[in-house]
């Protein structure tokens, strides 16, 4: 008995040891310190971030360290560490002196999926490249070229298929283009799919996967000249690349026109259709949103249901999100007075059957008209509502933060809180969420030059950093005792295992 007591001891000990030797996390719980991801000499522009599975993520960017706006890559992990070299991998190194939009995503297996403009062949194509967890370049260190053209391409994005392969959307001449590349990167549409306007111009805006091995598209339609109205259009497309939702696209918006430059994304609604929010320059300066299901039909009034009704004001660059669980719809937006002298803040949510305004009519002010014009807003859903951010003014900014419940109330005191409490240059806000429902914030930021990637994570309660849990109670009933044991050896030998058996805790 003494013997098996002490051996227990000895492996609780060690246990300990261990735990408080990785205690240390890289995920800063000071808003004024957060984790660089990118940081040498020049600027480090556009970053994207996926999430991965395992609660850690993928943080893409452009750096022009030596030149170029090379694509770089990092992997973290759901603690924080870069799994790779500081200052990330690169990916592909380019010659461009500007750049354009790009794509990221992350596969079933956890490989990420970089798509991008590619001039190292001598001319401007569209490359891919498939990254594992490891860091290896598994399409080589030249990736994939999905064109071969002397046509004008550019901004792809990449869409991970429910049937294991990827679709490729960019803009091309005029057209939207398509192209399926199976897991070894080899095309399968050949040729690729051409989506071209009977008058005009298309633009590619965004793609993402739906059911079976389809992907849903979306376009800016620009009817004619540069002057002309500019209407959204989607498309279905099924693994053989057939238009699911017939040969004339289903026709989202054309009731006045986008702007210029501007290219809505969206969310699928889990049953392979479509909610699109967007706003429009040409009427009542309005956000609107938009249900098409997996029909093709649209769920809504054509023309979607405005976000608000509040006169006198001008609503841009909506985020939208929707809950597949209780079929509503939340838009959080940019919203100023007339003469664009104060902006605010505000947000909506949307009944599933009717599409009915929830937070009244003139939506929830989550940051009233000031003088400071917020820019970049993201969210993603938490619970019954929402996790918003955004920066709080052009040029130098703080990145704010903040929860919503499902009746546009705040659920942080203090609300809005500072995720980035640095006043510093900022650019290109990207937000993810992992499994846990943790928040994952990346940026560009003019701190110490004309640019670097830097990352935050916020937690559902608020705080940042990881959650306060007690060192060493791997059951996570309060206390460190030798019921810690068991669950102890199975986070070390099965932490899948683990993470069902106790949900609850951070391995």
């Amino acid at each position: 008995m003494i013997t098996q007591n002490l051996r227990r001891t000895c492996i609780l000990s060690c246990a300990l040891t261990l735990l408080v030797a990785s205690a240390s996390a890289q995920w800063s719980s000071n808003p004024a310190l957060n984790l660089a991801i990118g940081n040498r000499a020049n600027d480090q522009v556009q970053p994207k971030v996926v999430s991965t599975s395992d609660g850690g993520c993928y943080i893409s960017w452009f750096d022009n360290f030596s030149g170029g706006y090379d694509v770089y890559l990092q992997r973290l992990d759901s603690r924080g560490y870069e799994q790779w070299p500081h200052n990330g991998i690169l990916i592909a190194n380019r010659s461009y002196s500007s750049t354009t939009d790009y794509g990221l995503a992350v596969d079933g297996d956890g490989n990420a999926i970089l798509v991008y403009n590619d001039d190292r062949s001598g001319s401007d194509q569209i490359g891919a490249n498939k990254i594992a967890p490891n860091g290896t370049l598994l399409w080589g260190p030249a990736g994939v070229l999905l064109t071969n053209t002397t046509e004008y391409v550019a901004s792809p994005q990449v869409a991970v298929t429910s049937d294991g392969n990827y679709v490729v959307g960019w803009s091309q001449n005029g057209s939207v283009v398509l192209r399926k590349l199976d897991t070894s990167g080899v095309p399968q549409w050949t040729p690729a799919v051409r989506l071209i306007p009977p008058t005009g111009a298309y633009y590619f805006s965004y793609i993402i996967g739906s059911d079976d091995g389809a992907v849903i598209v979306l376009w800016v339609h620009q009817i004619g000249n540069f002057y002309s109205n500019k209407y959204l259009y989607a498309q279905k497309v099924s693994p053989s690349g057939a238009l699911l939702w017939g040969a004339s696209p289903v026709i989202v918006y054309d009731g006045g026109s986008v702007q210029f430059g501007y290219f809505p994304t969206f969310v699928t609604d889990g049953q392979g259709g479509a909610v699109f929010g967007w706003y429009e320059t040409s009427g009542a300066r309005n956000c609107y949103f938009q249900h098409v299901n997996y029909l093709g039909s649209e769920v809504y009034p054509h023309n979607g249901v405005a976000a608000s009704t509040l006169a006198n004001r001008i609503r841009m660059s909506p985020c939208v999100l929707y809950n597949t669980v209780s079929a509503e719809t939340f838009l959080f937006w940019t919203e100023s007075n007339s003469a664009q002298t104060q902006w605010g803040l505000y947000g909506q949510k949307f009944s599933p059957n009717a599409g009915t305004r929830q937070w009244t009519d003139s939506g929830r002010a989550l940051i009233p008209l000031s003088s400071q014009q917020n820019a970049f807003v993201s969210a993603v859903l938490c619970a019954d509502g929402a996790m918003v951010f955004c920066f709080d003014q052009s040029g130098s900014a703080h990145v704010l933060a903040m929860r919503v419940d499902g009746f546009g109330d705040f659920v942080w005191p203090g609300s809005p809180l500072q995720a980035c409490s640095l006043l510093s240059s900022k650019s290109r806000l990207d937000v993810t969420t992992t499994p846990s429902g943790m928040a994952l914030l990346t940026w560009s930021d003019g701190r110490t030059d004309g640019g670097s990637i830097y990352a935050q994570n916020v937690n559902p309660s608020g705080s940042f950093g990881l959650p306060a849990f007690i060192l060493g109670d791997l059951n996570c009933d309060g206390v460190v005792n030798f019921d810690d044991i068991t669950p102890f050896v199975l986070a070390l030998s099965d932490p899948a295992g683990y993470q069902v058996a106790f949900p609850d805790c951070n391995i």
